[in-house]
């Protein structure tokens, strides 16, 4: 298990109950909450407006580097879906399941977590630029 890197956001307020939504949980008992990647990813919610925006990080540990020392992209594009995932679900009050994910790489990400802000525009989701924790930070 990673440790947890220095200089993470700490959350806005206490998440522990995000997926424990009675609507949500008896609506759809077989639904697994909280999904088993975010757990595997370990995975914290930082914030979240209903219908609008989730702020997720996830630590990035040696074993999800690739042979040059930078994140996996594989492992980057789980991230990305995992916090569409939960965004979609908050905000749809359903479960989601991801069609199709291209992801284009602009370049390495040599960092200690990534932080993620998924957001709802006008019914479609999009991202804001992920920020790259361990010394570089961007929005």
């Amino acid at each position: 298990m990673a440790k947890e890197p220095k200089n993470v956001p700490t959350p806005d307020q206490d998440y522990t109950e995000f997926f424990r939504n009675p609507e949500l949980t008896d609506k759809y008992p077989g639904v697994k909450l909280p999904p088993a990647t975010f757990a595997a990813h370990q995975e914290k919610i930082l914030a979240f407006a209903p219908g609008q925006s989730l702020s997720v990080v996830f630590p990035v540990g040696e074993a999800q580097t690739n042979p040059v020392g930078t994140l996996q992209g594989g492992i980057l594009s789980s991230f990305f879906d995992d916090a569409f995932g939960m965004l979609c679900f908050a905000s749809l009050h359903r479960p989601c399941v991801t069609i199709d994910l291209s992801v284009n790489f602009i370049r390495p990400v040599e960092t200690r977590f990534v932080r993620h802000h998924p957001r709802d525009v006008q019914g479609k989701r999009a991202g804001d630029p992920s920020d790259l924790g361990g010394g570089s930070q961007r929005r």
